[in-house]
C-alpha cells in the first residue's frame, strides 16, 4: 500500500464536511487494487485516517474482530448518524 502521506490516496480527517462513504469507497478500491483480505484492510485503514480519530476505530468492534465489512457499518453508524458525545 502506498504511503499515507501520499497525495494520491485517500484520506480520513473526520470532520462533518468529510463524507465516510467517500473515504470507505475509496479506501477499499486502494486495497482491493493491492489484494488486501478483510484483516488487512482492518489493520492499515488507520495508516489512513487522522491521529485524532485512531482510538475511535480501534475501539468499534469491526475493528476488535478485525472484519471489514462489520468495520464499515460501525463508521456508517459513528459517522453518519453521530451520537452526541460523538
Amino acid at each position: 500500500m502506498p504511503s499515507a502521506r501520499s497525495k494520491t490516496v485517500p484520506f480520513f480527517l473526520g470532520r462533518i464536511d468529510d463524507p465516510i462513504e467517500d473515504f470507505l469507497q475509496e479506501y477499499e478500491e486502494l486495497a482491493d487494487s493491492y489484494r488486501l483480505t478483510s484483516r488487512q484492510k482492518v489493520e492499515t485503514v488507520i495508516r489512513y485516517i487522522a491521529q485524532s480519530q485512531r482510538d475511535i476505530w480501534k475501539s468499534l468492534e469491526g475493528f476488535i474482530t478485525h472484519d471489514w465489512n462489520d468495520l464499515c457499518c460501525d463508521l456508517r453508524i459513528e459517522y453518519v448518524d453521530p451520537t452526541l458525545q460523538g
